[in-house]
């Protein structure tokens, strides 16, 4: 089974299909297609020219999103860690994802995210650092016209360059395990 209770995450997994069937379930149909520009269509709840400032459970904890287009905008994120534990002292991550929005709805908009992300972790051993590629859906449910919940679940492709005598290493993987991040945006109102 794929959400297994005995798997981490599992709870998670559980609240994304939750998450996905409510937004399908509330969500008016697509209307049909008419002939004007692509990036004249409806796409999913309009927050074009509204900055968004939010929060994840993933890496990057604080982020800024735009969108200059009902289709196409970025997201940036910063993360960091400096209480130290057993293996790092401290860790910083930088990230960065383009927006391309997929489907219509009322209150949801769905979003392919590729992107790219930079972390550095300093250790007594020395430094790790870590450049990475990410392709993921994003799911965003707007509670109110200005705050939405979202998940997101993707691919990553990692370069790792430990410090010596260690050598270089690939790895990749699913984001977030089997299933997903969650997080919110809050979107200031669009400048006058």
């Amino acid at each position: 089974m794929w959400f297994d209770d005995n798997r981490p995450g599992s709870v998670p997994g559980r609240l994304f299909v939750a998450a996905v069937l409510l937004g399908v379930l509330v969500s008016p149909p697509p209307e049909p297609a008419r002939a004007q520009e692509p990036d004249a269509l409806p796409r999913g709840h309009d927050v074009t020219q509204r900055w968004g400032i939010g929060a994840g459970s993933g890496d990057a904890h604080a982020t800024l999103r735009y969108l200059w287009s009902p289709r196409y905008g970025f997201e940036a994120g910063l993360g960091f860690a400096f209480w130290g534990s057993a293996d790092v002292d401290s860790r910083i991550l930088l990230e960065g994802a383009f927006l391309y929005s997929l489907a219509p709805g009322e209150r949801v908009n769905f979003f392919l995210r590729p992107g790219v992300r930079f972390a550095n972790e300093h250790a007594d051993r020395g430094s790790t650092s870590t450049v990475g590629l990410s392709g993921a859906l994003e799911f965003e449910f707007f509670l109110s016209g200005s705050f939405s919940l979202g998940a997101r679940a993707g691919l990553f492709v990692d370069a790792v360059s430990p410090p010596a005598p260690a050598s270089n290493r690939t790895s990749w993987g699913l984001d977030s395990g089997l299933v997903t991040e969650a997080g919110f945006h809050f979107y200031l109102p669009r400048p006058e």
